[in-house]
């Protein structure tokens, strides 16, 4: 698993946050963590070999996520958002 943080642009309370170095060990540990364990309550699911990745390559793979949406649409066996329903056209 790769792990990507991102953070709203234009808040002023992560301003410095610009790449992966600028958050703290401890909080990547902490991130990381969350998820390993929030996989492990799903059954037949794990993380092993989690790493973090920089902003290039975090960027990288959110425009890919796009470019797949674009290209491939939203599959049915993807659970939709609670926030955001079912699309009307489903």
């Amino acid at each position: 698993m790769v792990l990507h943080a991102c953070v709203v642009a234009g808040d002023p309370r992560h301003a410095h946050l610009r790449d992966i170095g600028d958050i703290s060990e401890f909080d990547q540990l902490e991130i990381q963590h969350f998820f390993e364990v929030y996989k492990d309550l799903e059954p037949g699911k794990s993380v092993e070999g989690a790493e973090w990745v920089g902003r290039t390559e975090a960027e990288a793979e959110v425009y890919a996520s796009f470019e797949r949406l674009k290209t491939e649409g939203h599959s049915e066996s993807q659970p939709h958002p609670p926030s955001q329903g079912r699309p009307e056209n489903h």
